[in-house]
């Protein structure tokens, strides 16, 4: 697979983009059933917890999905929905309906996890040889590159620099949606012994920076050069390149006093 925008959408078992239907379908089937247990005067009194859960569970995702913008990964954002949800879709399923539609559930759920499971592209159960991203072949810090192959070489060639320059305290210069845990997750030898802090950040948090704050070293991701390294005590020691004639989205600079 290529990591063009378009093959992005391409594997429906990437885990940043993989979609719930039927969990969320399922969910729907339930507050519905609810809904309808409301025109019965007998049972009000005991169906207003678990309205009262599902509405939330509802309103949650309303409320977030407006205050926070649409993200191709933003899936994982729903996780608390279908948690919040269990236990009302566990109520209908053992209450409001006959048993074996209950057993019927967990068995359609159980086949349609064996996919996702074993040819999960991020993180594949499987041992076939055919997956790369296999748990049982990929170790833990390659794993952190599962979803992002193209910036794996230049980020462990980074940190590497990082280490070995003796400097421990950085300034973040980052792109839109910088895939930025890639460089705390591989700091060597530890990312407990560096500072690293955000510089030239345009968006509110900005009344949050350190006015005192002086890195002995600069790190680019696929943004403008920062106001900081106007200052000819910097100079660029690395620059990478994640896919070929796209520039150089990954640069590090140091004090003259760091370059090894």
């Amino acid at each position: 697979i290529t990591h063009g925008p378009t093959e992005f959408y391409d594997v429906p078992t990437r885990e940043e983009v993989a979609g719930n239907p039927l969990h969320f379908l399922i969910t729907c089937f339930a507050a519905l059933i609810l809904l309808v247990g409301l025109f019965g005067e007998k049972e009000r009194l005991v169906l207003w917890d678990p309205i009262i859960l599902a509405f939330a569970a509802f309103a949650g995702m309303v409320i977030f999905s407006g205050f926070f913008r649409w993200q191709v990964w933003g899936s994982r954002y729903f996780i608390p929905y279908y948690v919040m949800f269990a236990p009302v879709v566990g109520f209908v399923f053992s209450r409001r309906l006959p048993n074996w539609m209950g057993w019927l559930l967990s068995l359609v759920l159980l086949i349609v996890l064996i996919n996702p499971l074993l040819n999960n592209y991020s993180r594949s159960f499987s041992w076939s040889t055919e997956n790369r991203n296999s748990i049982w072949r990929m170790s833990r810090k390659g794993l952190l590159f599962a979803n992002h192959q193209e910036y794996e070489g230049a980020i462990l060639e980074l940190t590497h620099e990082m280490d070995i320059s003796g400097c421990r305290t950085y300034g973040l210069a980052l792109g839109y949606n910088s895939p930025e845990y890639l460089i705390w997750a591989t700091l060597t030898p530890s990312p407990a012994e560096y500072t690293l802090e955000h510089i030239d950040v345009d968006n509110p948090s900005a009344v949050y920076a350190s006015s005192d704050f002086d890195p002995c070293g600069v790190v680019v991701l696929e943004a403008q050069r920062p106001a900081l390294l106007q200052q000819e005590s910097y100079q660029m020691v690395g620059r990478w390149e994640f896919v070929e004639g796209q520039g150089y989205p990954l640069s590090l600079y140091l004090l003259s006093e760091y370059i090894p």
